[in-house]
């Protein structure tokens, strides 16, 4: 089922339509998303998208439709195609913060992510650059502190690369700014913020 369900997802986000591609994230919205499909399904999505499993991409396509640099050169005059792309990057991230709030609780996972250079080279600095623009978009700086929560929730290295670079000021920043007009922002920057917090294991 989660194979499949996976294939479908794959096939919309390679469409060259943009309602197909729409489709194909809300998709996979959902089939990460273990309050709304099977937890057995949620959790073999999710592993296989954040690790690449058995050759998978998908999380490349993802986050390709997240880093800022790759539309650059598009015609930023055109508000119909920036509204478009803003709409893939939130359910993307979206997408994200359902896969890893998925394997959070895996142990075999968490052990997994320190090899994984994708996450430190390609998501994390992504991740902290939606924190950091928090002030032009609390809807995608919420899915990046609910990724981050998850992350540093559960992985020393994870949290110690994080702290080394920068996030505690722009997290604070960001729960300043939720303070006054996102309260579910407000709440997942502290959350970070209080594990951030937390001293390390230096035997990690």
């Amino acid at each position: 089922d989660a194979r499949s369900a996976l294939r479908d997802a794959k096939a919309m986000l390679r469409s060259n339509k943009r309602e197909s591609n729409l489709l194909g994230l809300e998709h996979l919205c959902f089939i990460t998303d273990a309050s709304k499909t099977k937890p057995s399904v949620s959790s073999v999505v999710a592993r296989t998208i954040l690790l690449g499993l058995d050759g998978d991409d998908t999380r490349e396509e993802i986050l390709a439709m997240i880093e800022r640099d790759v539309y650059s050169s598009m015609d930023t005059d055109d508000i119909a195609l920036m509204n478009h792309l803003d709409l893939l990057r939130q359910l993307s991230l979206t997408i994200l913060a359902n896969a890893l709030s998925c394997c959070s609780a895996d142990a075999d996972f968490n052990s997994k992510v320190e090899d994984q250079s994708w996450f430190k080279e390609y998501l994390l600095p992504n991740l902290l650059d939606e924190i950091k623009r928090a002030g032009s978009n609390s809807c995608n700086a919420l899915q990046a502190a609910i990724c981050l929560r998850s992350l540093v929730g559960t992985n020393d290295a994870v949290k110690r690369y994080l702290i080394e670079q920068g996030l505690i000021e722009p997290l604070r920043q960001t729960n300043a700014f939720g303070m006054l007009s996102n309260k579910l922002l407000e709440e997942e920057a502290r959350k970070c913020l209080v594990i951030l917090d937390e001293p390390l294991d230096l035997a990690d």
